[in-house]
């Protein structure tokens, strides 16, 4: 969580009640007005990892209400058979996205889980990427599955 240009210049904040953030990937203590730092840059990272893993967000839902409740219930649907994630996986998920921030998995603990053994955290700045995407163009998407396919939706009524 970053505090925005504007108000680090000395601009007043809009208002004082009011987040600012996408929904899915607000930590707990924000949605309950509770003191925060730091710590919800790691539940924010805790979301991202699902979503890079699994395609959707952890706490998604059909309104941002729904999301912050599921977020507050710590509701996570975890995937099951084929789509199982690894205990190296869930296990870095589950300690990002621990609801008491004292509690909270930071990067001390990440530099010694399981999941990123063998990272070279020294050097990390000039490893050489494993896979550097080729695009023909600017809007060519081939790299990436649709998502009504990768969630077995079905779309109908449209005319595109």
């Amino acid at each position: 969580y970053r505090t925005p240009k504007s108000v680090r210049r000395g601009a007043a904040p809009v208002d004082g009640e009011r987040i600012l953030g996408t929904p899915d990937y607000l930590a707990p203590e924000l949605l309950i007005a509770k003191t925060h730092g730091a710590a919800v840059d790691w539940w924010a990272l805790g979301v991202c990892l699902f979503e890079f893993l699994t395609g959707i967000p952890p706490f998604n839902d059909e309104t941002p209400q729904q999301v912050f409740q599921n977020i507050l219930k710590r509701d996570i649907p975890w995937p099951e058979g084929e789509e199982k994630l690894s205990d190296n996986s869930q296990n870095a998920i589950d300690i990002l996205l621990t609801v008491d921030s004292a509690k909270r998995a930071g990067l001390k603990e990440l530099k010694l889980h399981p999941l990123l053994h063998g990272m070279d955290w020294d050097n990390l700045h000039n490893q050489t990427m494993p896979f550097i995407p080729q695009p023909n163009d600017e809007t060519d998407t081939s790299y990436f599955e649709a998502r009504n396919n990768a969630q077995q939706l079905t779309v109908s009524g449209f005319s595109l």
